[in-house]
């Protein structure tokens, strides 16, 4: 087995992207990691631009201005709810490739549900940090190196003459 890592940076975010609605197999940290920065390096200069045109629209009594505010931080609102489908099916591929099984994701469900209800904001941030550690374990933890029941590793290339365990 040989290790191979000679993809450009944007690859593996793109292949996120392809696989939005994949949830088998399994994925790299480095997929997950690449699409969540070239998220962020999309977002930023939208967001800020929505949000100037939304201070601009404050400051101004033209109904047109407004309009494209709330029309461009809709279209973004939107954009972002979009944009975390990807991220779900790969945090799924992620824990196929520790060998659990992707349904153990719901255990984060009561941790969201808490931390919205209207608890002390104390409360809230306690489930809220439990619930960002352990997708950060999971999404970031040591894979199975060997072939599991969701496939084999998607760090290295197999061969076919390779006996598969």
């Amino acid at each position: 087995m040989a290790y191979s890592d000679s993809r450009p940076i944007i690859d593996p975010a793109i292949d996120v992207f392809k696989r939005a609605f994949d949830f088998t197999g399994r994925s790299r940290r480095t997929d997950g990691i690449s699409y969540y920065l070239a998220l962020v390096i999309l977002t930023v200069p939208l967001h800020l631009l929505s949000g100037g045109l939304l201070f601009g629209a404050s400051k101004m009594s033209g109904g047109v201005t407004f309009g494209l505010a709330l029309g461009s931080l809709t279209i973004f609102s939107i954009a972002t709810v979009a944009a975390q489908f990807p991220l779900l099916a790969w945090l799924a591929r992620r824990m196929h490739d520790h060998g659990w099984s992707a349904w153990w994701l719901l255990a984060l469900v009561p941790l969201m549900i808490l931390t919205n209800i209207g608890l002390p904001p104390i409360v809230e941030s306690v489930f809220a940090l439990a619930g960002i550690v352990g997708l950060g374990c999971a999404a970031l933890w040591e894979p199975d190196y060997q072939t599991n029941r969701f496939g084999p590793n998607p760090r290295f290339h197999l061969d076919e003459t390779d006996p598969v365990e």
